[in-house]
């Protein structure tokens, strides 16, 4: 019996040893059979040294299985359905016998590629990737109630956490505050990210109806204001009203006792907060108003403070009272006490108490308490010293420049959440923060399920970046994304998988490539890394990091300077963003409208009627990007933009009061949110008026600077042309130092200097026919409209209504490097003018380049037949400030500055025989302005913009005479 039981056990050992050598034997078909295949598997991101690759294959002859492994560089592709089929089933078709036969799984980077999926389709997964019951249900953090149209498929109801990379941190070892990245092509990325996420890809989002919170500051004002219940006698005028129920003290809360702060210290905890029952009846409701001394008129951020109770209601009625508009909010307190909480921006003017303050009442429709703290006006500068006990400095920089630290500290989070390395390491305190002060918030909310927290409803992050690295092609480097599943095993809080996080990489950069590789061509998909970072690492809900393109490789950079492509690639985020949470979400969803165009106003004075019209943009990559209507803004007077009115069609009239300025912005709007809003036109129906002014709108353009590209040289020269920021920008260091490629290693090229650091710099803002307007009214007796030049061109205005066209066109130029043509002068253009002047209208025309941008034949003619300037003669000027003459000296934006854009170069104006000139640059004396007198119409040329004039009494002076001159016979 023993001795059966040896044979029987010696022949189980020889089986399995077979089996086994059978396996490692079926490994190495397997490897062999399939290693060209995966080898030789392309994605848009693989090279001939960068290739997918079989790391191992497991074979079970007895569970007849086969398990083949492949690199990360396989798994970072996007994965369909039925690209997983196919690659199964080329897999199977190349395996021999049995193999071919056996359960096959595929793994990539360690995870079968079924799991990689991404199918938005709803069809359900195997893998828990969508919130379910955790979504939230309640009210949302913040709501602005006076909305004019609704959002029901866009992002309503969804707070989402956003953020620019990097920023201005004390780097410890050296005691010195410095970026986190190099000086390269006149940006750091430090810098520049946040030209991307603050002007376009958040008020995109909140375009949508989604709640934006940014661990950084997003206000790039640099005063701050605050107004608080503890420090009564600073920074404004703090005062309650009392009724049925009195404010009383409420607990610890914020008040800023010192002007700078060391690491620990938190001012929500120097203060006291104020609270109150709530009333359900206005004639019983208590009132706090905080009314801020703001230091210049300007944009100003709102951020309101307050504690959370049990007790806390969830609609505490806010209004911002701006420039004597009032918009209204709901905030919900049972969420996001003791911590700065964003309302918007808003514009606030000097010395004017009545009508701009905040105020916050007791009026509710529950039962419950209203809680109030301080009020922020402004991002400020930073206030967080940092060194040792011999010195420790601040940054000397404004805020919303310095890393997401500093600003944690001053919006009261804990001191584990923006210290966890105990005040001894900055840059990695700056990485993890911003994820920290997500879950923070999030804590406690039914994303994120903890004991501690905030309780507000963050369900996404995001990450922007630029990244590092040359294209060894001169190609695009592109974009790339990163994700991490390996943490916390796989799961966040609720228990939804981790790979939730790869689908959102996965959804946006599917956007970003198909939108940008239609409109740019050749826009490249690198890989979705599945990495441990920090910021995709830590947050306890679905996080990515996007490095959006290379900050230091030239030609990612000549397109990521220029405003009109960072529109189209915000958008893009956006739009991958809002397919994701309405995935999520199990709602459809609808992608908000491009800005109208051919907008236009017309006067009726017989009716004292001010008739606005205007035509839909077309979105040609996003059929769901259809208008469904409007929203009209209106500034009356001295007054601010009004909550705007609601129109279905692209024609909007009103009566106008006599003598006053009325100015318009237009917004298209359908179920999915609004888009950016129009340039802004201006109109006034002067009393007992003699004539007509009609004010076209003709600088459209931005632009990045001046871009270099020869065989051994490349960058961007802000000397040549600095470009024009869209609003404003702080993105740039300083000018580029080091151009040429053949001299200087890889590492150089692009180096730049730091003269610009710090510096807002003033765009093209839209709002000149304004500047325009105000001057023709104070010479009195004229009444005036404006165009944009689009519908000019578009041969939809009547010019011959009209006695005198005043024609803007600022620094409008065919620069011939920008992703978008900005011709100053148009056949369409001159042909409507010259038929102006033939039926005896007379023109102002001014600008920088009228001159010098003339190519066609047609334009050139226009000048020389029209407007009487020598068309063969253009000569810049750059060293000037001054222009002289009609017994005037007129000061002139010349250098870069954050109040208006500056004329860095102007035209030189040579008149033809039969004109001369009116105006001398100082202190070359050469023509600044040409004048022609005939008998059937008059002209006056600028060779520089109207509106860089600094000085609005000498605008009013020569306009008067300008107009005089012009309607003179």
């Amino acid at each position: 019996m023993v001795s059966m039981k040896k044979r029987l056990m010696v022949l189980a050992g020889a089986f399995l040893l077979g089996l086994s050598v059978y396996s490692q034997s079926g490994e190495k078909i397997v490897k062999s059979r399939l290693g060209d295949y995966f080898s030789d598997y392309q994605t848009s991101y693989t090279t001939a040294t960068d290739r997918c690759k079989i790391e191992r294959v497991k074979v079970d002859a007895s569970a007849r299985t086969a398990e083949i492994y492949l690199n990360e560089l396989f798994a970072g592709q996007s994965f369909s359905r039925d690209k997983v089929k196919g690659i199964y089933r080329d897999v199977k078709r190349l395996l021999p016998a049995p193999y071919n036969a056996y359960t096959i799984i595929i793994y990539g980077n360690g995870i079968p590629i079924e799991n990689l999926v991404t199918d938005m389709s709803g069809t359900p997964s195997e893998v828990q990737k969508k919130w379910g019951q955790a979504l939230h249900r309640g009210a949302p953090w913040v709501e602005r109630t006076q909305r004019p149209y609704p959002i029901t498929k866009g992002m309503q109801q969804r707070h989402l956490s956003v953020w620019a990379s990097h920023g201005r941190y004390y780097k410890n070892d050296q005691k010195e505050w410095t970026w986190q990245r190099p000086y390269l092509y006149c940006t750091t990325e430090d810098l520049f990210t946040q030209t991307i996420v603050i002007p376009y890809l958040l008020p995109m989002l909140e375009n949508a109806g989604a709640y934006v919170f940014t661990p950084r500051e997003r206000d790039w004002q640099p005063h701050e204001v605050i107004v608080d219940n503890d420090t009564r006698d600073s920074g404004g005028t703090y005062s309650e009203h009392e009724n049925k129920y009195a404010w009383e003290n409420g607990g610890v809360g914020f008040a800023q006792l010192k002007r700078t702060y060391l690491d620990g210290e938190n001012p929500f905890t120097d203060g006291t907060v104020r609270s109150t029952h709530t009333v359900t009846r206005k004639s019983q409701a208590s009132e706090i108003r905080w009314t801020p001394d703001v230091p210049e008129s300007g944009r100003y951020a709102v951020y309101v403070s307050y504690a959370t109770l049990p007790t806390s209601v969830s609609d505490a009625h806010y209004v911002v009272r701006h420039q004597g508009v009032s918009t209204t909010f709901k905030v919900n307190q049972q969420m996001g006490g003791g911590t700065w909480v964003y309302l918007g921006t808003f514009d606030f003017d000097k010395d004017q108490p009545h009508s701009n303050y905040v105020s916050l009442s007791n009026l509710s429709n529950y039962r419950g308490t209203v809680t109030a703290d301080a009020v922020r006006f402004g991002g400020g500068m930073g206030n967080i010293a940092r060194g040792d006990s011999l010195q420790e400095v601040v940054s000397g920089f404004p805020r919303y420049l310095e890393g997401a630290r500093y600003n944690a500290q001053w919006s009261g989070m804990p001191y584990s959440v923006y210290s966890g390395k105990n005040g001894t390491n900055d840059y990695s305190d700056d990485i993890n923060v911003r994820s920290y002060m997500t879950n923070y918030l999030a804590g406690g909310s039914s994303y994120f399920p903890a004991d501690s927290g905030l309780h507000v409803p963050i369900e996404m992050a995001i990450a922007l970046h630029s990244d590092a690295g040359i294209a060894p092609d001169s190609t695009f480097v592109g974009t790339l994304g990163i994700y991490t599943t390996d943490f916390n095993e796989g799961t966040f809080a609720t228990g939804m998988s981790r790979l939730a996080s790869r689908e959102l990489c996965d959804v946006v950069m599917t956007q970003v490539d198909e939108d940008l590789n239609r409109l740019y061509g050749q826009w490249k998909r690198r890989q979705m890394f599945d990495r441990n970072y920090s910021e995709t690492r830590e947050p306890q809900v679905p996080a990515m990091i996007l490095e959006m393109l290379s900050h230091q490789n030239f030609r990612d950079m000549a397109l990521g300077h220029d405003p009109a492509f960072k529109f189209n690639l915000a958008r893009t985020i956006y739009k991958g963003v809002l397919k994701y949470t309405s995935y999520q979400h199990e709602e459809d969803y609808v992608v908000q409208p491009l800005p109208i165009t051919c907008f236009q106003t017309r006067l009726n004075p017989d009716e004292k009627e001010i008739t606005l019209t205007w035509t839909p943009g077309q979105d040609t990559l996003e059929p769901s990007a259809i208008p469904k209507g409007y929203v009209v803004y209106t500034k009356q007077g001295e007054n601010g933009y009004d909550n705007g009115i609601f129109v279905h069609e692209p024609r909007f009239s009103f009566r106008a009061e006599e003598n006053v300025i009325y100015s318009f912005k237009v917004t298209a709007v359908n179920d999915g949110g609004e888009s950016f809003p129009s340039e802004e036109l201006s109109a006034m129906i002067a009393k007992n008026a003699f004539a007509k002014v009609l004010i076209i709108d003709g600088f459209q353009r931005v632009a990045g600077p001046q871009v270099i590209l020869t065989d051994s040289t490349r960058g961007f020269d802000l000397s040549a042309d600095p470009g024009v920021p869209y609003m404003r920008s702080p993105g740039f260091c300083g000018r580029q130092i080091v151009f040429n490629t053949a001299l200087n290693p890889k590492s150089a090229w692009g180096f730049s200097g730091n003269e610009l650091e710090g510096k807002m710099i003033a765009g093209n803002t839209f709002d000149h026919s304004r500047t325009h307007g105000e001057a023709i009214s104070t010479a009195g007796g004229y009444s005036f409209a404006s165009v944009s030049r689009a519908a000019v061109e578009a041969q939809s205005v009547d010019l011959n209504e009209y006695n005198i066209v005043d024609l803007i066109l600022g620094l409008q130029k065919n620069d011939g490097y920008s992703t978008r043509p900005y011709p100053s002068l148009t056949p369409a253009l001159c042909s409507a003018l010259q038929e102006f002047t033939r039926m005896r209208g007379s023109l102002l025309v001014s600008g920088a380049y009228i001159a010098r941008d003339q190519k066609q034949k047609e334009n050139a003619d226009f000048l020389r037949n029209t407007l009487k300037v020598d068309a063969y003669a253009p000569v810049a000027l750059d060293a000037y400030s001054q222009a002289t003459g009609m017994n005037t000296t007129l000061h002139l934006y010349t250098e870069l500055n954050p109040q208006h854009y500056a004329v860095t170069h102007a035209d030189c104006l040579i008149p033809l025989p039969e004109a001369f000139s009116t105006l001398l640059y100082t202190p070359t004396n050469y023509s600044a302005a040409v004048a022609y007198q005939g008998e059937d119409y008059r002209a006056i040329t600028l060779g520089f913009p109207f509106e860089c004039i600094k000085y609005a009494a000498d605008r009013d002076k020569v306009m008067g005479a300008f107009l005089s001159f012009l309607l003179s016979r």
